[in-house]
């Protein structure tokens, strides 16, 4: 196995840690889009009055700024997780390349 050849390889076990990074930061921020989403659900049926948590202290808030925050935020991360599906896009993209150029080079090895 030449220098190239081991290079190669050493790329495809990096894209798949890269991979597994991207693939938990995207599960976490859609966990944190699941939890706003049903968040915003409950205050349009809740008619009571509405807390926010501010540091160690539990106040009352407005309802329509909550979600209006609520709704700011869930804008913010929708944006990180396109961002994060396109850093995994380019990624699959990179290692099915490279994986291919390293199963081509170990059958042409295998054939001389």
């Amino acid at each position: 196995m030449d220098d190239a050849q081991k290079n190669r390889i050493m790329l495809v076990q990096e894209l798949e840690y890269n991979m597994q990074n991207i693939i938990a930061q995207k599960n976490a921020i859609s966990s944190q889009l699941m939890e706003i989403d049903n968040t915003l659900s409950e205050l349009n049926n809740y008619q009571g009055e509405v807390h926010s948590i501010v540091g160690p202290v539990m106040i009352v808030s407005d309802k329509d700024k909550v979600i209006k925050d609520l709704n700011s935020r869930k804008e913010v991360i929708s944006l990180r997780l396109q961002k994060i599906e396109k850093q995994e896009e380019d990624i699959k993209k990179k290692y099915d390349n490279i994986q291919k150029e390293v199963i081509r080079d170990m059958n042409s090895k295998r054939g001389e």
